[in-house]
């Protein structure tokens, strides 16, 4: 929608949305992204600032005419299409969340079993296409969140989890070269320009990477990560 496509010009400057990022350096679109999400969540304080705003402006002007009387239904207008977008996000959400879990509770087991294998093996046959689904999950998922039909949170989840797996060497080096063909919807991490990893760290637990669970709240339909 256009009022959304405009809304991260009109508050990227704003500090409270310097408090929507996380630790990473996020692009404009992942801005905007934060802007939505922070718009579906307090459209009703969106509403009632838009109605006060409109109501002094009719005061302020005085009009004489009824020219100026359909102004009134913005916050009107503003607040069913909120809501009606929200309610279909909300489902796709849901539908895309259950889809990238039920994909990945798949690949679990074997990717945890990669980190046993020995560092100097190539990794090739079953373990090649094991890795390339799973390159092919995170980028998809990478994609619907930039797309804005991902929250911000779970990606961040899903994210840190991507992290946790670049920790082996063998996964890191053979999924660098993989995002140098840039087949995975742009997809990066940022130490790809700045490798900080360290000799001799151990990178090789076999601790299960966590994803969240959703859970629908009836307030705010937040969405959590499992303990």
């Amino acid at each position: 929608m256009l009022w959304f496509n405009a809304a991260p010009l009109i508050v990227a400057g704003l500090p409270w949305c310097q408090s929507l990022q996380s630790e990473e350096t996020w692009s404009s679109s992942g801005i905007a992204v934060d802007v939505k999400h922070w718009v579906l969540r307090h459209y009703l304080w969106v509403a009632l600032i838009l109605l006060l705003s409109t109501v002094a402006t009719v005061v302020l002007l005085r009009p004489t005419d009824w020219k100026w009387l359909p102004i009134m239904g913005i916050p009107f207008t503003f607040l069913i299409t909120v809501q009606k977008q929200k309610t279909e996000e909300l489902s796709l959400f849901k539908q895309l969340f259950t889809e990238f879990n039920h994909r990945y509770d798949g690949l679990n087991a074997k990717l945890n079993a990669i980190p046993n294998e020995p560092m100097e093996k190539e990794i090739e046959g079953d373990e090649r296409n094991l890795l390339f689904d799973y390159f092919n999950l995170c980028g998809e998922e990478y994609l619907f969140y930039e797309q804005g039909y991902i929250y911000p949170q779970v990606w961040k989840a899903w994210y840190n989890g991507m992290k946790i797996f670049r920790r082996n060497p063998r996964v890191k080096n053979f999924w660098d070269k993989e995002l140098k063909n840039d087949s995975y919807y742009g997809l990066s991490f940022s130490d790809l320009l700045e490798d900080n990893y360290q000799a001799g760290e151990n990178t090789t637990s076999n601790a299960a990477v966590q994803r969240p669970q959703y859970e629908e709240d009836d307030t705010n339909n937040d969405e959590r990560r499992a303990a």
